[in-house]
């Protein structure tokens, strides 16, 4: 990065958009809002060093939805997880990245 920038990241999705407070690399919580539902945006909040760090964001998501009783985030459910993952592979396809176990 050679130029200013805020800092923050978001992820919009179909079902709505992710954004997070304070810096990307270091957030003090992150925001959830529908499309569409402004209104029923969900704030995902934790004290440090959980929130922002290394799996802290998902640990408290598989938390809450195990307490719930679900077995798929309403967050990220798996389609969505699978979605991310085929674009991520286009992306390396498309610029050449490869893995040493990537099939020939």
């Amino acid at each position: 990065m050679t130029s200013w920038s805020s800092r923050g990241a978001a992820i919009a999705t179909d079902l709505g958009r992710i954004e997070s407070q304070g810096d990307f690399h270091h957030p003090t919580a992150a925001v959830f809002t529908p499309v569409g539902r402004p209104e029923d945006a969900v704030t995902l909040a934790g004290t440090e060093p959980v929130v922002g760090r290394g799996y802290g964001n998902e640990i408290l998501e598989v938390q809450g939805c195990l307490a719930a009783g679900l077995r798929e985030s309403p967050l990220v459910p798996h389609a969505q997880t699978l979605t991310v993952l085929r674009q991520m592979d286009a992306l390396r396809a498309s610029t050449g990245i490869r893995y040493p176990d990537d099939p020939a």
